[in-house]
């Protein structure tokens, strides 16, 4: 598990992704799915008894181990209201489940492009889009309750896999081969993503030409339907929530890598996040609703 799980207090459970299966490169000591790795997990707070589980990728070899936090939301499906849980996966794509039974109620259009996409890796190298970056890797992303929209922050970022196959050394860490970003090919996403449909509403890019890997913090929603994020060339960005626009944006000199967070104090609303560098906090005027 690479992030805290969701908990839904009225059914009980908690959800959470889960890792890969090691060796990354290497299958041959390890047939079958490899239950239950890359896998969306329900799992009963009182009890810890497994309640469901939902496999993305069966017996992966690239590394796309569910990262990203899970998120709760309710959809409508033919008419019904169902409660569902959505994870934006390393494969580029947001996956949505019924989060009483694991039952999958769609696979979102992709957020990132997908070049030989479960391509079978050799010693000579083989080039796959997303790559061990994702996707969507930790960042979380946020949904709004009053767009019904996933804001999705990802990446996109070739890498060329090379399987280097040896006997595994007990204490050694052994990947099995290596996966090497593509350099001048890496860009950021960010994509509202319909959870209901699978549709991507809008999206926009920000090519990183000089960086391997754009691994990018995570996205927030505001009431005031604003969504606010960071990206590796410094900026802290507004963004209208319904089409995508630029709203507002600041340089805050130094890659953003962390998602920014809202909170009140003192009777005004501010908006906070960390660079590599420093902390930035902007303040709503005095007075204002912070709507």
């Amino acid at each position: 598990m690479w992030t805290t799980p969701s908990y839904d207090p009225a059914l009980g459970l908690i959800y959470f992704g889960t890792g890969n299966p090691g060796a990354d490169y290497d299958d041959h000591a390890r047939p079958g799915d490899n239950l239950y790795t890359v896998s969306i997990v329900a799992v009963d707070i009182k009890t810890g008894k497994h309640r469901w589980h939902y496999q993305m990728v069966p017996h992966d070899v690239w590394d796309y181990d569910a990262a990203s936090p899970t998120v709760l939301v309710d959809v409508t499906v033919n008419g019904a209201r169902v409660p569902a849980v959505a994870h934006a996966g390393k494969t580029g794509w947001v996956y949505v489940l019924d989060r009483r039974t694991g039952k999958r109620l769609l696979r979102s259009d992709e957020f990132v492009p997908h070049e030989n996409m479960f391509a079978a890796l050799t010693t000579a190298g083989v080039r796959i889009t997303p790559g061990i970056q994702g996707g969507a890797n930790w960042q979380p992303m946020s949904f709004s309750p009053r767009t019904g929209l996933l804001y999705v922050r990802g990446q996109r970022t070739p890498n060329v896999y090379r399987t280097i196959s040896r006997e595994h050394v007990i204490g050694e860490r052994y990947d099995g081969g290596v996966a090497s970003p593509v350099p001048g090919q890496s860009f950021a996403t960010t994509a509202a993503v319909d959870p209901a449909t699978g549709k991507i509403r809008w999206e926009t890019t920000t090519a990183e030409p000089n960086l391997f890997s754009p691994l990018c913090g995570g996205s927030m929603a505001t009431a005031g339907d604003l969504v606010f994020f960071g990206d590796p060339r410094g900026f802290f960005n507004a963004v209208d929530a319904r089409t995508g626009a630029v709203l507002w944006r600041h340089q805050t000199g130094s890659w953003v890598r962390a998602t920014p967070v809202t909170y009140r104090a003192g009777g005004r609303q501010f908006v906070a996040l960390t660079t590599l560098e420093r902390l930035v906090v902007f303040a709503l005027p005095e007075g204002s609703s912070g709507r």
